[in-house]
């Protein structure tokens, strides 16, 4: 029976520049590091990074991670500021609050402020 979502796994380009976005930028622990594999803790969902020639979102990524925040505002400004690029900024949606970054290889990261607190 599923319980959860357990790893996301996403092919990159280039797993050092993704190792340092998901490290650095959003501040996840990265838990393993093995050849063109790393894998970071998104508390207790785990993101899966696998470095392959063919990563890479290109033009409209296939899907986003969605982490829950407490305040979209202030993390999307800190996020920013450690240099992501920002697709959309924080704005009202039915569910809550949400706003949109890129990782390096174009996926899109959205970060959400539940309205179901």
């Amino acid at each position: 029976m599923v319980r959860k979502l357990g790893t996301v796994m996403i092919m990159v380009a280039d797993i050092e520049r993704s190792i340092a976005f998901y490290r650095d930028v959003l501040g996840l622990e990265v838990e393993q590091l093995s050849g063109e594999w790393a894998q970071a803790d998104a508390g207790g969902t785990y993101i899966g990074l696998h470095g392959s020639e063919r990563g890479g979102a290109g033009g409209e990524a296939p899907f986003a991670l969605m982490f829950d925040v407490d305040d979209v505002e202030e993390t999307f400004r800190a996020i920013a500021t450690r240099g992501a690029e920002t697709l959309e900024e924080p704005h009202e949606q039915p569910y809550g609050k949400i706003a949109t970054v890129k990782d390096p290889d174009g996926y899109a990261v959205q970060l959400i402020e539940p309205s179901h607190r």
